[in-house]
């Protein structure tokens, strides 16, 4: 595993105002023979933290050329008291895999599904 920010469930206000993900966000920069930038691609946009929100992001490197980002998201909704229930209200998973060829890298989504309840 090349990157992951863990996860982030605050469960109350209190903790949602606690919690905060530290790492930093991996680039991939590709360069020409004689040193040139030619591309820089962000593999991870990273997760924030909300009291209900629930998030795992994860870059692999497969040891040859290819970068997969799976990302999950589960938004809980919220009780009068403010806190989460265990019914979701919205819910987002995508794989995204980035190939680093001589020229470019290419990005193709390989799964997107979110729902909105």
């Amino acid at each position: 595993m090349l990157f992951s920010c863990g996860e982030a469930v605050p469960h109350t206000k209190a903790a949602a105002n606690r919690t905060q993900q530290v790492c930093s966000k991996p680039f991939r920069a590709l360069f020409d023979k004689n040193g040139e930038l030619l591309q820089t691609v962000l593999l991870a946009s990273g997760c924030g933290s909300d009291v209900g929100y629930h998030c795992k992001e994860v870059v692999v490197y497969d040891g040859k050329n290819q970068f997969i980002t799976t990302k999950r998201e589960k938004q809980y909704e919220i009780d009068q008291t403010g806190n989460p229930n265990k019914k979701v209200a919205f819910e987002s998973n995508s794989r995204i895999r980035f190939t680093v060829n001589e020229q470019q890298i290419s990005i193709d989504t390989l799964q997107h599904a979110k729902n909105e309840n």
